[in-house]
C-alpha cells in the first residue's frame, strides 16, 4: 500500500528500486488513491497497480496474466 502508515510505499519502493538484491523484484502498489498510480509506475520495478477496494475476482485475473506473461 503505498500510504503505510510510518513509512510510506513510495519510500520502500524507491529503497527496492535502489538496491542491487532487490531492483529486479515486481513490484505491485496498492492504493485507495487512484490519483496515485502515475507517480507509482513511475518507478521502473512498479509493474502493477491496483485500486482499493481489491475486488478478488480482477485481482485472480491481473495475477493470472502477469504470472503468464513473467514466465515466456
Amino acid at each position: 500500500d503505498v500510504w503505510m502508515p510510518g513509512e510510506d510505499g513510495f519510500h520502500l519502493i524507491q529503497s527496492l528500486a535502489g538496491d542491487e538484491g532487490f531492483s529486479r523484484i515486481p513490484v505491485w502498489a496498492i492504493s485507495a488513491d487512484g490519483t496515485t498510480e502515475k507517480r507509482a509506475r513511475s518507478y521502473p520495478n512498479v509493474t502493477e497497480f491496483l485500486e482499493k477496494p481489491i475486488q478478488p475476482e480482477r485481482l485472480k485475473k491481473r495475477f493470472i496474466d502477469f504470472s503468464r506473461g513473467n514466465m515466456r
